[in-house]
């Protein structure tokens, strides 16, 4: 099902950097699904049509983490859906909008219509956004989300788990011990 371009890891900063660029280039048809392990890593599968990018991270401190990622794509003809009704993506909020959504959080009452409102609007690319406020999502949670796909993801999770063990160790020897 899944075919890796390339047997290179990346850092996940080049890899979300990578992920942006082709988003604001291309905002449609996005899909992110997100998790956490066991072992407190993170998990981030990034979907655009046929491409896939995988990212594992772990976090050193409260505001800094590290991980690695890599790029792969579904074999022709095959196609993930269905994380989401709607696909992930930037939305900007007109002032009516966000004064409506406030005022129905702070009263207490349901936000599901305007929210699914919201949703069905097409997501626009950064540099088309003119709004001060921004809606960004859906991203869909999912303990080890990466083991929901295939048998070839998880060895590609597998070989991102242990070479982000190696990366932490080699960075941050003395945290080991402490989750180990």
């Amino acid at each position: 099902m899944l075919v890796v371009e390339d047997e290179t890891l990346k850092t996940a900063d080049q890899v979300k950097r990578e992920i942006a660029r082709r988003y604001s280039v291309d905002p449609d048809g996005w899909q992110v699904l997100y998790g956490r392990n066991p072992d407190g890593s993170s998990d981030l599968m990034v979907v655009h049509g046929s491409d896939m990018w995988i990212i594992k991270e772990n976090a050193v401190n409260p505001y800094r983490s590290i991980g690695l990622g890599a790029k792969a794509r579904l074999r022709e003809g095959e196609e993930i859906k269905g994380f989401s009704p709607y696909p992930f993506g930037l939305r900007p909020l007109p002032r009516e909008q966000m004064q409506e959504l406030m005022l129905r959080l702070v009263s207490g009452k349901t936000t599901r219509k305007l929210m699914t409102e919201i949703m069905m609007t097409k997501p626009s690319s950064p540099k088309d956004i003119r709004s001060p406020v921004v809606m960004q999502g859906p991203i869909v949670y999912s303990e080890r989300p990466i083991e929901l796909i295939s048998e070839t993801h998880r060895k590609l999770s597998e070989k991102l788990d242990e070479e982000l063990e190696k990366l932490l160790y080699k960075k941050y020897p003395s945290r080991m011990g402490m989750y180990r």
